[in-house]
């Protein structure tokens, strides 16, 4: 008698579950696809190049789109600037300025993971400790450096 108590709860849980599993229709859409299909095509980075000016030095990336970037410090002390969205065009490669602040601009070129698309690395060394800021203008990114004093010697 039990059994079949058992039984009979159970019978309309399981046609639940297969109708709600079995009745979707169409498979769910790979967002990843539908992602790189409306997605614009990347930014190219057309050039970079190292100015000194009035006591501070800038690494001028030019690009034919806008471009969107994240920063932070390596634990060696250098600035890296990401650029989602953007490849380096042909000609576009690392720089070692022979004197100044800047010291090396490393080019690197890799996709992402998740989305598949492209982004450039800019890896930026210095000769000697410097904040940083950046500042967009149209397609033209500075990344201007100002270096830090030299510390205070003791008495």
């Amino acid at each position: 008698m039990k059994l079949w108590i058992l039984r009979r709860r159970r019978a309309p849980a399981l046609v639940t579950l297969a109708l709600v599993a079995g009745c979707s229709g169409s498979p769910p859409p790979r967002a990843g696809a539908a992602a790189a299909a409306q997605s614009p095509a990347a930014v190219a980075v057309t050039g970079l190049s190292v100015v000194e000016a009035e006591g501070t030095t800038q690494l001028e990336v030019a690009a034919d789109g806008p471009l969107h970037w994240t920063t932070y410090r390596t634990p060696e002390g250098d600035l890296v600037v990401e650029l989602a969205d953007a490849a380096p065009a042909a000609g576009v490669t690392s720089l070692a300025p022979a004197a100044g602040l800047v010291s090396r601009v490393e080019v690197e070129r890799d996709v992402t993971a998740l989305t598949r698309r492209p982004m450039t690395r800019l890896r930026i060394a210095t000769r000697r400790p410097a904040v940083h800021a950046l500042d967009l203008e149209a397609h033209l990114l500075r990344v201007r450096f100002t270096p830090l004093p030299p510390p205070a010697a003791e008495p």
